[in-house]
C-alpha cells in the first residue's frame, strides 16, 4: 500500500482558488492522507469536503478561532477505511510552542 502524504500551510481555505488547487493537488498526485493548517474556518462540513475532495475522503477538522488557526486532516477511505484518531481540541490550542494569534492576524 502506497500512502502518500500532503502537508500544507494553506492560509485560508475560504478562497474558492484555493480549495480548487487543493482538489487539483489531491487528485493528480493520488494524494491519500491530507493535512492542512491554518485552514481559518469557523465551520468545515461534510459539503466543504465533497466539494474540495470529492466521495472518497472523511476527515477531522478543528475550526479555527477568530479567523485563526483551523487544522484538517482528510483521509482516502479506501486507503484508511476506520482510522483511529486521537486529534483533541488541545492539538491546537494548548501545545507548546504555538503561535499566538492577535486581532485576527
Amino acid at each position: 500500500m502506497d500512502v502518500n502524504l500532503s502537508v500544507w500551510n494553506v492560509r485560508g481555505l475560504n478562497c474558492r482558488a484555493r480549495r480548487t488547487a487543493i482538489h487539483e493537488l489531491v487528485w493528480s498526485e493520488r494524494v491519500s492522507l491530507l493535512c492542512l493548517q491554518e485552514a481559518k474556518l469557523d465551520v468545515v462540513d461534510r459539503t466543504l469536503i465533497l466539494d474540495m475532495l470529492g466521495l472518497d475522503f472523511d476527515y477531522y477538522a478543528l475550526p479555527a478561532v477568530h479567523s485563526c488557526g483551523g487544522f484538517l486532516v482528510a483521509w482516502d477511505i479506501g486507503m484508511f477505511p476506520a482510522p483511529h484518531w486521537a486529534l483533541t481540541q488541545s492539538l491546537s490550542r494548548s501545545s507548546p510552542g504555538m503561535r499566538q494569534c492577535n486581532n485576527g492576524s
